[in-house]
């Protein structure tokens, strides 16, 4: 246990020390760091300290240090992200002990992951990893904010156990399908889905957007960095259909807020309504697998992609961080293959405009004309 002055400064005339304490509890090091205009102060304070420690102050609840978490969240956070955090507070309490804070080890992590990925509210299937890495995330944030407000000792027990994720499902729907779509929704769900189709915006995006990102006179849709999954800000353009969409139903609600609305409110998800219409019009996708929100993203991205658009524009709408991650929809660009192999055509003298079994069939006349 020590106490050492780490540097000085004044304020308003008046000398300030700045002190480090140091202790150590059941072999974990604690640090804290105070400030004093004398060292007789700093003594005082570095004696009370220690007394809270030697009194169990220093063993917070896992259970407290959450539930003061959650109150963080809602004052800092979205309430679309916080609603998402909540709802992984509560899968943790029912996982974990109430132990003290200091007392959980990376293992304590990694054994949720593993039933994580079995517990499924429906039972039918594992969870993805992907899904588990956004309960993971949680814990990681809850972390390293115990870590910034000195009550976690040491580093992040949550760092190193995010899984691996194999993001690689590609949708493409015929326009016959995704009218089908259209036409059986209503309401808000039906202003979601026509942004989905026609910007490739995410479900969270979707949500959170305000008429004041909307720009009806360029047909632009401005995304700003906080509201992106990438943080970068970025803008859409709209088709004649979206904005000739948008523009009747504004003229409908003048009043609201947000695009997206139901019951004069804005909404933090849809996949209930969204889950309706799917059983409703027996949606699949065409691996069979139900057809995601999601998967109406793909749908644009793939849309762009056979009407001749590069990459790197398919990229730029859709907000990703990696070309990698666009790279997925190169093989929807047929006419660009097709370009490629053109040069082949010049490679051998082969007559192109007949089939190889009629110049079989021309071959075998020649030669009969001249035996006779």
């Amino acid at each position: 246990m020590s106490i050492r002055k780490v540097r000085e400064h004044y304020n308003d005339g008046i000398r300030i020390g700045v002190y480090d304490l140091n202790a150590t509890v059941l072999g974990k090091r604690i640090r804290k760091r105070i400030s004093a205009t004398t060292k007789q102060s700093a003594n005082e304070l570095y004696r009370r300290w220690l007394g809270e420690i030697q009194s169990g102050k220093y063993e917070y609840r896992l259970y407290d240090k959450l539930n003061e978490y959650l109150k963080y969240a809602k004052e800092h956070k979205s309430a679309r992200a916080f609603y998402k955090e909540q709802m992984h507070i509560a899968l943790f309490k029912s996982f974990f002990n109430d132990i003290a804070l200091n007392n959980f080890k990376g293992q304590f992590a990694e054994d949720y992951i593993v039933w994580r990925k079995k517990h499924r509210k429906n039972g039918k299937r594992e969870l993805s990893n992907a899904a588990i890495n956004r309960d993971r995330s949680t814990l990681n944030y809850f972390f390293n904010w115990c870590i910034r407000r000195e009550y976690y000792v040491g580093v992040n027990p949550v760092a190193g156990t995010r899984l691996k994720e194999t993001n690689i499902r590609v949708v493409s729907l015929p326009s016959e399908e995704l009218g089908r779509i259209i036409d059986a929704s209503k309401g808000h769900l039906k202003t979601a889905i026509m942004l989905a189709i026609f910007t490739g915006m995410r479900h969270g995006e979707i949500c959170g957007l305000k008429w004041s990102q909307v720009d009806l006179t360029n047909g632009l849709i401005h995304l700003e960095a906080y509201e992106t999954k990438s943080k970068r800000r970025r803008e859409i353009p709209m088709p004649d259909i979206l904005l000739d969409y948008l523009k009747a139903i504004l003229d409908e609600s003048p009043q609201s807020s947000h695009v997206v609305m139901y019951n004069a409110s804005s909404v933090l998800y849809i996949k209930k309504s969204w889950n309706a219409l799917r059983r409703k019009l027996s949606l699949v996708a065409p691996d069979g697998s139900p057809l995601r929100f999601h998967d109406l993203r793909h749908c644009y991205a793939t849309a762009l992609r056979m009407a001749g658009r590069s990459l790197s524009e398919i990229q730029e709408h859709l907000g990703h961080k990696d070309i990698q991650t666009t790279q997925r929809y190169a093989h929807f660009d047929g006419r660009a293959m097709r370009e490629r192999v053109k040069c082949l055509n010049d490679l051998l003298p082969v007559r192109k405009s007949v089939p190889s079994s009629q110049l079989a069939v021309n071959d075998d006349n020649t030669e009969n004309q001249e035996k006779a």
